[in-house]
């Protein structure tokens, strides 16, 4: 193996490990949540979770290098990564609300009168 193999073999297992554990980190926030567990949603939160781990690595190894310190700034970023993403998806979205004048989604407050309203009429016509 020559000094080009060897560099691209450590490269590709850095980026790898960057992308497993901001999975893994994402995964680990998910558990710690009170939210519904099924496929589709580890699977979003191991792809966030991983990617933006991996984002952050290939912003940062030119400043810092390929060092564990990198690695673990890269676990916590997957590890808040579907929250920070969430956190842009409302701002994007009020932000498109407010320069184009039209309502994207309703208030979650108009959405959970509308089911409040639902649920009453449905227990008055059980009586």
């Amino acid at each position: 193996m020559d000094q080009g193999d060897q560099k691209f073999t450590f490269y590709l297992a850095y980026y790898g490990s960057a992308l497993v554990l901001g999975a893994l980190a994402a995964l680990a926030s998910l558990m710690g949540s009170s939210k519904v567990i099924n496929a589709r949603v580890v699977i979003t939160y191991c792809l966030a979770g991983g990617l933006v781990s991996l984002g952050i690595v290939l912003l940062l190894i030119e400043r810092y290098g390929a060092s564990p310190f990198l690695i673990g700034v890269s676990i916590f970023a997957g590890y808040k990564a579907f929250d920070i993403a969430a956190l842009l998806g409302v701002a994007v979205t009020r932000l498109v609300e407010r320069v184009l004048g039209v309502q994207v989604l309703e208030s979650k407050k108009d959405n959970d009168s509308i089911l409040f309203q639902e649920d009453l009429r449905r227990r008055n016509d059980e009586r």
